[in-house]
C-alpha cells in the first residue's frame, strides 16, 4: 500500500537533479537531537525556529536539542516530496496531513510515515491526554479510526481564538454620505453604491489578498460554504446546493457593478496594497490586527478617518447572523506529527507534552516573563512595548504557530483597541458547534485516499466555475448545470465515503 501511494512521489523524484535530492538527505543526516521539519516561521528575523525564545526555553526545560529542517522559500512542496520519497524522515513533521496527503492523516499512518499516539505514547503525554479527555470535540478532530491520535495538535479549543478576519468600514465615509452601518445585503448594496459614486473611493470593497474562500465572505449569508459542511447532523456539499447559485449571482452582481477590486478573483495582493496605501478603499475584509494599522495610515492624510468593524451581512432582517471567519479547532499545518523514523518516540512525546503543561502553555502563548509579559495578580499580562516594535523584540518574535493550545486571554490581550475586541465578537456571533465542525475524512486506507482526491477535484471545479461566472467568462448555463457536473465528477461517491462522527 505504501509503495502504491508513493508512486507519484517516486516518479517526481526521477525528474529532479541528483544534487537537489542530496541536499535534502544531508539536511536530515547532519541534524542531531530531535529533528523537526517545518516551514520557517522565523524567516522574517533571519533565523531558524530553534533560535526563537520560546523554542530556546523548550530545549532548556526538556534537555532536548531541537534542530529544525526548513525547506527553502518557494521549494516547500518539492522538498517535502523528496523527503518522503527518500525514506529519510526527521523525528517530527509539521505539515497539513489532513488536507495535503493522500488519505489524510490516516493515509500518513497507513503509509508508515506518521506514528500514531496510542496507549504507550499517550502514557508519556499526560498533559495532552488530560486535555483530550476533557475536550472530546477537540479530540475527535485528531482521532484515527482505531481510537489512537494522529499528532500533538495546534488547537483553538475556544471559538474566541479562531476568529480573526472579517469586514471593517470607513465610519467617516458613512457620515459623509449620511448612511447607517449596513446589516443586510440590501443595506450593504446601498453603501457600496454610494461609495462607488464617491470620486475619492476607487475600491468600495476589497479583500486581503483577494482571498474570498478563506474569509467566507457572503457565502455564509446564503447558508452554505465552499466545500463539505454539516447541516442538521448530515454532511452536504455546499456548491451542489441551490443556494450556491444564488450566492454566485449575487457576488457577480457586486463584482460587475464595480463594487470590488478586479483583483479579488486572482488573489492580487498588489492591487490590494495599492488600495490600502492610497486610502481609496471603503470596506476592507482583513485581519483584525489591521484595523489599527490601516487607521493609522488613513489618519496621516485624513485625521477624521476612523475604522469600525462590521458583522458579516445577513440575508435580510429576519435571517440569522451568518457564520463568519473561523480557522477551526484543529490547525493541522502547525501540529507536530512524530514519524516512524524516531529512535526514541517516547522521549519526543515527553518533549512535546511539555508544551501542553501549564508552564508550556504560558510559554507559547505569552512568551518570556520579563521580556514579553509580566505577572499581574498571578496572571500574565503582555508588555505594551512589544506591540510597538517590529522584528526582534516585537510581538511576533515571541509568538509562533505550533503544537499548543491557544489561550483566549492571550489572544484578547493582543487586540490593542476596543474596536478590535468588538470585531472578533461580531465576526464570531454566527458560529455554532455544528458549523464549526471540521469535515474530516477519518476513513483510512484506499477509501480515505479516494475521498481526498474527490474532494480536491470537486472543490477546484466549483471554485473555477464560480470565478468564471462572476468574471463573465461563463454564463448562467454553466452555473445551472454545476450540480450535474459535480455528480459526473464523483459527488455521490464522495458523500457516500463521508463518515459522520457520532
Amino acid at each position: 500500500m505504501r509503495s502504491f501511494r508513493l508512486v507519484y512521489l517516486l516518479f517526481f523524484l526521477l525528474l529532479l537533479p541528483v544534487a537537489c535530492q542530496e541536499d535534502v538527505l544531508e539536511e536530515t543526516a547532519e541534524s542531531t537531537g530531535i529533528t523537526w521539519w517545518s516551514t520557517n516561521r522565523a524567516s522574517s528575523f533571519n533565523m531558524k525556529m530553534e533560535d526563537l525564545p520560546v523554542f530556546e526555553v523548550l530545549q532548556e526545560q526538556t534537555g532536548k536539542k531541537i534542530t529544525f529542517i526548513h525547506p527553502p522559500v518557494g521549494q516547500y512542496e518539492l522538498r517535502f516530496k523528496l523527503m518522503l520519497a527518500s525514506g529519510k524522515l526527521p523525528d517530527i513533521i509539521s505539515h497539513d496531513f489532513l488536507n495535503d496527503y493522500p488519505g489524510g492523516m490516516s493515509g500518513a499512518v497507513d503509509d508508515g510515515i506518521v506514528l500514531p499516539l496510542d496507549g504507550e505514547l499517550l502514557r508519556e503525554a499526560l498533559n495532552l491526554r488530560a486535555f483530550l479527555e476533557e475536550n472530546p470535540e477537540a479530540a475527535a478532530d485528531i482521532q484515527l479510526p482505531d481510537g489512537s491520535y494522529a499528532c500533538f495538535p495546534s488547537c483553538n479549543a475556544d471559538e474566541g481564538t479562531s476568529t480573526y478576519m472579517g469586514p471593517f468600514i470607513r465610519r467617516d465615509l458613512l457620515k459623509k454620505h449620511g448612511l447607517e452601518m449596513p446589516e443586510t445585503l440590501e443595506d450593504w448594496e446601498e453603501v457600496l453604491s454610494s461609495f462607488q459614486a464617491d470620486p475619492a473611493i476607487d475600491t468600495p470593497l476589497t479583500f486581503y489578498g483577494g482571498n474570498i474562500v478563506d474569509t467566507r465572505f457572503m457565502i455564509g449569508t446564503f447558508g452554505i460554504d465552499w466545500s463539505f459542511l454539516f447541516r442538521d447532523g448530515k454532511i452536504i456539499y455546499g456548491p451542489a446546493e441551490p443556494a450556491f447559485i444564488n450566492f454566485v449571482k449575487c457576488f457577480r452582481s457586486w463584482y460587475q457593478n464595480g463594487w470590488m477590486d478586479p483583483g479579488v478573483l486572482i488573489n492580487s495582493r498588489r492591487a490590494y496594497i495599492k488600495a490600502v496605501e492610497q486610502n481609496t478603499a471603503g470596506i476592507y475584509v482583513d485581519y483584525v490586527s489591521n484595523i489599527l494599522t490601516y487607521e493609522r495610515l488613513l489618519q496621516k492624510k485624513n485625521p477624521e478617518a476612523e475604522l469600525l468593524p462590521l458583522a458579516y451581512p445577513r440575508f435580510d432582517e429576519t435571517a440569522p447572523v451568518p457564520p463568519g471567519h473561523d480557522s477551526g479547532r484543529f490547525i493541522p499545518f502547525a501540529s507536530a506529527y512524530i514519524t516512524t523514523a524516531a529512535d526514541d518516540p517516547a522521549a519526543i512525546a515527553r518533549t512535546l507534552d511539555y508544551i501542553w503543561s501549564p508552564e508550556g502553555r504560558r510559554l507559547f502563548n505569552f512568551g518570556i516573563q520579563g521580556e514579553s509579559y509580566n505577572l499581574t495578580n498571578d496572571k500574565p499580562t503582555f508588555l505594551s512595548a512589544i506591540f510597538e516594535k517590529e522584528g526582534i523584540g516585537g510581538y511576533k518574535y515571541y509568538l509562533v504557530a505550533g503544537p499548543y493550545l491557544k489561550d483566549r486571554e492571550a489572544f484578547m490581550q493582543s487586540l490593542r483597541l476596543p474596536v478590535q475586541k468588538e470585531a472578533v465578537r461580531l465576526w464570531a456571533a454566527g458560529l455554532t458547534e455544528e458549523n464549526r465542525r471540521s469535515f474530516l475524512p477519518m476513513t483510512g486506507g484506499e477509501k480515505g485516499a479516494r475521498l481526498m482526491d474527490l474532494k480536491s477535484t470537486l472543490d477546484s471545479y466549483a471554485f473555477e466555475t464560480a470565478v468564471d461566472v462572476i468574471s463573465g467568462k461563463a454564463g448562467d448555463d454553466r452555473l445551472e448545470k454545476l450540480r450535474e457536473d459535480l455528480q459526473d465528477l464523483g459527488l455521490a461517491e464522495a458523500l457516500e465515503l463521508c463518515k459522520v462522527p457520532d
